[in-house]
């Protein structure tokens, strides 16, 4: 039996833009599910965009896979994909054997109050409105101006993605961006790798979060020069570690 590799990816992205790190790590075959209202998926109605949701949709998706493969999960996320991942990871243990989160959007100390003050402030449906309100071209054309350096097979997946997007994900109940975390990742039980880039240069997972899963035991890789997208921003590093990793435990 052979684990399946699943890839769950950020806010804002669609599997699509996984692949290419997949090939990178020479698991180009592995599963990238859309999240919900994500990759041309419509937000179902009456459905809150929350963590729970998320991870009850994933978590679907998972099973099956695994019901295929006869195999517990290599699963891996990027942002959302990564909270949304570890969430799968703690609430259905059975699904997954090893889990890779990259640069998810935790920040410490956490509370109900500064969560709901951080979802008030969320820009992300003017900036996507912005983008899908100009062409490939002008989406491109930003994604130049504000990651030069992405590997080109990085760029058009990213810019497509923004397309199909359901903007009404932002007319239902938020409650997504930073919630949960600490509960959630106490639960997770199997061998995990939390990947990091620098905060000078974007990285949302706070510095102490990072300390404190390096204590429970996650392995910790903080990777130089990264910011937020780990994977983009240092590709080769990025796919060595995680390969490395995984080879370790015979993933």
């Amino acid at each position: 039996m052979t684990a399946p590799v699943v890839a769950l990816h950020g806010f804002s992205d669609s599997g699509a833009c996984m692949l290419p790190f997949l090939r990178r790590l020479g698991r180009p075959d592995a599963a990238t599910p859309a999240l919900l209202g994500h990759g041309g998926r419509p937000m179902p109605p009456g459905l809150g965009f929350t963590h729970e949701a998320l991870v009850a949709d994933a978590a679907r998706a998972v099973a099956a896979l695994v019901d295929e493969a006869g195999a517990p999960a290599v699963l891996i996320g990027h942002s959302l994909g990564a909270s949304t991942a570890a969430g799968v990871a703690a609430s259905a243990p059975q699904l997954v054997a090893l889990l890779v989160v990259e640069d998810p959007p935790w920040q410490w100390p956490v509370s109900p109050v500064e969560d709901q003050a951080e979802e008030q402030r969320n820009s992300h449906r003017p900036w996507l409105e912005g983008l899908q309100g100009t062409d490939q071209a002008g989406r491109l054309a930003w994604l130049h101006a504000n990651h030069p350096g992405w590997p080109s097979d990085e760029q058009e997946p990213w810019a497509q993605s923004k397309t199909q997007v359901d903007l009404a994900l932002f007319d239902a109940p938020q409650r997504w961006l930073r919630r949960t975390w600490s509960r959630v990742t106490e639960q997770v039980r199997c061998p995990t790798l939390l990947l990091v880039g620098e905060p000078a240069q974007g990285s949302a997972c706070a510095a102490a979060v990072a300390a404190h899963h390096a204590q429970r035991g996650w392995t910790v890789e903080r990777v130089a020069g990264a910011g937020h997208n780990v994977r983009r921003d240092a590709p080769e590093r990025t796919a060595a570690l995680v390969a490395d990793w995984l080879a370790s435990r015979r993933a």
